[in-house]
């Protein structure tokens, strides 16, 4: 014998506590003490790409133009000997210390002047190419699969070496038709 006034604001201090989370269309839940929260985002379009882009700070740990050699053209999807701008680091969630995954980036080689801008400026790297090249992304294919954490990133995610990831691999073809971007980005489970 409430008012729904009353009902909400207990909900948002709840929430505030970290004590019950509510995701529309699913209702509240509470949740158990001590349990840390994963980041979640969902993403169902190029716009929510974008908005997950300016939701994180993307810290690039290094960045190199690599030869594609027959393992890394096989997993491009490429050819043997291209050229590509690799960029690995972590994204992180605002105001957190703990990465929200590792991601590597691999630009096509004739894209690869983005580098320059690689920490002047923020956004996703598909819309430095745009920026500077006039290619827009026409087409992004996404696969999700389980996978295994690298020893030199599951450290920083909080997984032991080998241990459990999600692995989310996005191939950006642009508007002349060229893969432009592959990304792979493994999460914590």
């Amino acid at each position: 014998k409430v008012s729904r006034h009353t009902i909400r604001e207990a909900l948002r201090a709840l929430r505030d506590a970290g004590l019950v989370e509510s995701r529309q269309g699913f209702g509240t839940t509470v949740l158990r003490p001590g349990v840390p929260r994963p980041y979640v985002h969902e993403v169902a379009s190029i716009n929510a790409l974008i908005e997950l882009a300016n939701a994180t700070r993307y810290e690039v740990a290094t960045s190199e133009v690599v030869l594609a050699d027959a393992a890394l053209a096989e997993r491009l999807g490429t050819g043997q000997g291209s050229k590509w701008l690799r960029i690995e680091g972590y994204r992180y969630a605002p105001d957190d210390r703990r990465p929200v995954c590792w991601t590597e980036v691999f630009v096509h080689g004739d894209f690869a002047g983005v580098a320059r801008l690689l920490g002047r400026r923020q956004g996703p790297i598909y819309l430095l190419i745009e920026d500077l090249y006039g290619e827009s992304v026409a087409e992004v294919e996404q696969t999700i699969r389980s996978s295994h954490a690298p020893e030199h990133v599951g450290a920083k995610l909080g997984v032991k070496a080998g241990g459990a990831v999600i692995a989310v691999r996005r191939a950006y073809r642009l508007s002349s038709g060229v893969v432009g971007i592959v990304a792979e980005n493994l999460y914590p489970v």
